[in-house]
């Protein structure tokens, strides 16, 4: 009898991401991979959606053996924290029956047109006409051919215009500390979550985020250095985290 299981990429090994959570805890991307396949089977297993408590983050740390692998999670863009909430970005692009069941489908796809030998790859590489489809199936071959894009475009697209210039700086600031601009697939997501935000509080987030040097965007809202200083007195809040 199969067990549980879950969909994955055979390129996550190489995926920025990944090298950068290694930099960030120092250990090694294969000891990450196996890491994160234990909390994306946890989050499958124990969530319906891909949201949880923001107090399993210690749970999760122990269940990994690394103290802060979430917060290097949530820094690399493959985990979202916000209003108590720990979620996965696209869970159900990698998760839940769903995805499961697409990637049985296609894996029984792949089996039937190597089971067809020659014939069937030569009927599948063969030129297409649209003359030769139903006109739904022409009308969506037409629209691909005319919307193809490269993911360059796709992460300028998402970028809305009043937050252009701070998401350049943040841009800026990350190339300046990391050598790197952030890769497309995770400007995606952090980009999401600013736009939950609102548009005033993103832009104050993301000024607040490059005084305090951080890796990640944080909430300008909880400035826990403001809230320590002592006597009531408030330390500066212009003054950047070594």
């Amino acid at each position: 009898m199969a067990g549980f299981w879950i969909k994955f990429d055979t390129s996550t090994s190489d995926k920025p991401e990944v090298w950068q959570i290694a930099a960030d805890l120092g250990i090694d991307p294969d000891a990450v991979v196996g890491k994160l396949l234990r909390v994306w089977a946890w989050f499958d297993d124990q969530t319906e959606n891909g949201n949880a408590p923001l107090t399993v983050a210690a749970l999760l740390d122990r269940r990994v053996g690394v103290s802060g692998f979430v917060t290097a999670m949530i820094s690399a863009g493959w985990m979202i924290s916000e209003n108590g909430v720990l979620s996965l970005p696209n869970f159900h692009r990698h998760n839940g029956e769903t995805a499961k069941s697409r990637a049985l489908t296609a894996k029984r796809v792949a089996k039937h047109k190597e089971k067809g030998g020659l014939t069937a790859n030569a009927a599948a590489n063969a030129p297409l006409t649209l003359g030769a489809l139903p006109k739904a199936e022409q009308k969506r071959a037409e629209q691909k051919n005319t919307h193809t894009h490269t993911p360059a475009r796709r992460s300028e697209a998402i970028i809305p215009d009043d937050l252009a210039d701070p998401w350049e700086r943040w841009q800026s600031f990350r190339e300046a500390i990391d050598g790197r601009r952030i890769p497309d697939v995770q400007a995606e997501t952090i980009l999401m979550d600013l736009g939950r935000r609102g548009t005033d509080k993103a832009i104050r987030d993301i000024e607040f985020s490059i005084r305090k040097s951080a890796k990640s965007i944080l909430d300008s809202d909880n400035d826990f250095e403001k809230r320590s200083a002592p006597n009531g007195r408030q330390s500066n809040p212009n003054k950047e985290l070594v």
